[in-house]
């Protein structure tokens, strides 16, 4: 059986360099999709939301606000994944 590693939002953050406090507030405005739970309803990534986050940061380092960024524009050729609206 092959099956996908995941991680703690704790895991999570520590490799992506983003605040758990940032992880949460990205799922709430709707940049990040809500992770599926494990045990105890915690969050549980897995390495495509390592993908998503690491594209992210690379927009936040270019300076774009979040708000220009969930914008259709930058999801539409697949840039980013349909939820971010």
């Amino acid at each position: 059986m092959n099956e996908e590693r995941t991680y703690s939002i704790s895991e999570f953050a520590e490799r992506t360099g983003v605040s758990t406090d940032t992880l949460r507030y990205y799922e709430k405005i709707g940049l990040l999709a809500s992770p599926t739970r494990g045990g105890g309803q915690k969050r549980m990534y897995d390495e495509e939301d390592i993908g998503r986050i690491r594209f992210l940061n690379h927009l936040r380092r270019t300076d774009m606000p979040l708000k220009k960024i969930r914008t259709p524009r930058y999801h539409r050729h697949g840039a980013l994944p349909p939820f971010v609206q």
